[in-house]
């Protein structure tokens, strides 16, 4: 079934009128977001310029309160197309899991794209990162990850050739990475650390991931290690801010404060 395309605001129960006695940003949020509820996942919101003209604001104002609603995984955003609810699922991994299995978790069809797949030799930073000599083997993969067919992110990751002979040779767009390297040659994941942060994309980037450089989206810088603490793998991802956000689980000791 196609996406349902009235945009009639006069049909959809917003309020005809703004209060004085609260921001208006807040209210328009407010009553979008109700909206969304009623409306169901995949139902058209009208536009900005519709939505400025019945409030009686900027649009400027509305534009707003859309990404913000954006970024909470209210609406989503196609450019080109419009505003509409937000379709489930959304991707929300804990911190390191592979894709695969996250997309898995959320019900949804994972896909990948192998971008580039490029044996080089380790310059000084990554062979710091990855605690081998500058120079050693290593394969640099970028893939572009979607869910029900719709892009998510990019990601780039490095791991030692000489760990792991042959991953060059891998077809690496079909199967899970971590799966392969845990089932050829035997690796135990322990940990992964990092750090995430907002950023704007590059065009090329943007491109990929069906949005402007205007969008905030995820940028997301790991080291994974192995369970005898030995690095496998250092990456820097990219992903849409609406698609993807990033489940934290901590354990705290009875002594913590």
């Amino acid at each position: 079934m196609g996406r349902r395309r009235s945009t009639d605001i006069a049909a959809m129960e917003l309020p005809a009128e703004l209060s004085p006695d609260r921001p208006r940003g807040d209210q328009i949020r407010e009553s979008l977001e109700a909206l969304a509820t009623r409306l169901g996942p995949g139902a058209t919101i009208p536009s900005d310029r519709q939505l400025a003209e019945h409030f009686g604001v900027a649009r400027m104002t509305v534009r707003t309160e859309i990404k913000r609603l954006v970024i909470d995984g209210v609406l989503e955003v196609e450019h080109g197309r419009g505003t509409f609810v937000a379709r489930a699922p959304r991707l929300a991994p804990e911190w390191g899991t592979s894709y695969t299995l996250a997309a898995r978790a959320a019900k949804g069809k994972p896909q990948t794209t192998l971008l580039e797949s490029t044996r080089t030799g380790a310059d000084a930073g990554i062979a710091e990162l990855l605690r081998i000599a500058e120079g050693a083997p290593v394969l640099t993969l970028t893939r572009l990850r979607a869910l029900d067919g719709r892009p998510v992110g990019i990601e780039r990751v490095t791991i030692p050739l000489d760990r792991f002979p042959g991953l060059d040779e891998v077809d690496l767009e079909s199967v899970s990475l971590y799966e392969v390297l845990a089932e050829r040659w035997g690796l135990v994941r322990a940990a992964s650390t990092g750090r995430a942060a907002a950023t704007l994309p590059s065009e090329a980037d943007a491109s990929l991931l069906a949005v402007t450089v205007r969008d905030p989206c995820l940028v997301v810088q790991m080291v994974s290690t192995d369970i005898a603490g030995a690095v496998f793998e250092v990456g820097r991802s990219v992903y849409r801010a609406d698609r993807y956000e990033i489940g934290i689980h901590l354990l705290h000791r009875s002594s913590d404060a």
